[in-house]
């Protein structure tokens, strides 16, 4: 655990490394090392191990059988109970049962996900799935895709049949991906600035909803249900305008998550892909000469990525025709 940054550990610094690791690991370290800059090498693989058994274990969980096993801590379900708001988390802890857990609670979600996940999702909860628009009865789960332009009038719909909405600011673009940035927002993520999505509270302000934090803080995934699990709900405060609703609210909502993540950044499964879709930023002054190369192969071919740049280099040996100078050299 991890209750503030951490510092260097003597004989842990970063010196050029060209070991056998794989390209997963190596984007990981430079998407960390942006982020949270005192972990040298053994912190990182520490936290990675830690990163994908808890991924690993979660992958695992069935939710299959719907909402039997969940029971919403009481805060939770008098919130659910209320009227419709939206509810906003990330890729951390157990998110996959936040949704459920909401749904417990008697009213119906509509859950924001990218275009590829949408089937996927679909065919895994068909047990908890709605039709149509939400009805008087027992609260069912609803699908719409980030994708769709037509987005805000569908989730409009949602709203006024009652249904919460349910987002993770971390997932991709969504359909307002735009060459120039249009839908997102800068931010700052501990030593990292990142353009991030705001479009989901641009929709909030728009259709008056209150927005809430939940982030999962269970020990372990295969307990989502029972004793131990533990979700901290925070209200994010309402502005009067559209900018300043977002951009206050951009800034409360990282700050939050910011915390959690200094105590156990192993729970935060985007941190394996999160240069995908926000690559983050932090000052070159942070990244020593030595410090900002990293080994790695990609199938049977070595490469060197620049963790600062994210660029990646391939390795050939001297006098092999790639090689400076060789036929195949590029």
């Amino acid at each position: 655990m991890h209750n503030r940054e951490p510092q260097p550990v003597p004989g842990d610094t970063d010196r050029v490394s060209f070991l056998p690791i794989s390209t997963e690991f190596a984007y990981f370290s430079a998407n960390l090392g942006h982020i949270f800059p005192g972990y040298g090498l053994r912190g990182q693989t520490a936290v990675y191990r830690r990163l994908k058994d808890y991924a690993s274990w979660q992958a695992r969980l069935d939710l299959r059988d719907g909402l039997g096993k969940i029971s919403p801590q009481a805060h939770l379900r008098e919130l659910s109970c209320a009227g419709p708001a939206m509810y906003v988390s990330l890729h951390f802890g157990s998110y996959r049962t936040l949704p459920l857990v909401l749904l417990a609670g008697g009213r119906s979600v509509c859950v924001v996900l990218s275009g590829d996940l949408l089937a996927a999702y679909g065919e895994y909860h068909a047990g908890l799935l709605g039709t149509g628009m939400p009805g008087a009865g027992q609260g069912r789960l609803y699908l719409a895709s980030a994708d769709d332009p037509s987005l805000f009038f569908r989730l409009r719909g949602m709203v006024k049949a009652g249904a919460h909405i349910f987002v993770y600011a971390d997932g991709g673009r969504g359909a307002r991906r735009d060459p120039a940035g249009k839908g997102l927002a800068r931010v700052q993520l501990g030593s990292a600035a990142m353009m991030v999505r705001s479009g989901y509270l641009e929709i909030a302000h728009l259709l008056d909803l209150e927005v809430h934090l939940l982030l999962d803080h269970s020990p372990g995934p295969f307990q989502p249900m029972g004793e131990g699990r533990s979700i901290s709900c925070y209200k994010l405060p309402q502005r009067g305008s559209r900018g300043d609703s977002v951009r206050d609210g951009l800034g409360l909502l990282y700050a939050k998550f910011q915390q959690a993540l200094l105590e156990c950044p192993e729970r935060w499964e985007a941190l394996l892909y999160l240069h995908r879709h926000c690559m983050p930023r932090s000052h070159i002054g942070g990244w020593g000469p030595q410090g900002r190369l990293l080994g790695f192969t990609d199938g049977k071919r070595p490469y060197a990525l620049d963790r600062y740049t994210y660029r990646k280099y391939p390795l050939v040996p001297p006098g092999c025709p790639e090689a400076p100078g060789g036929a195949g050299w590029f």
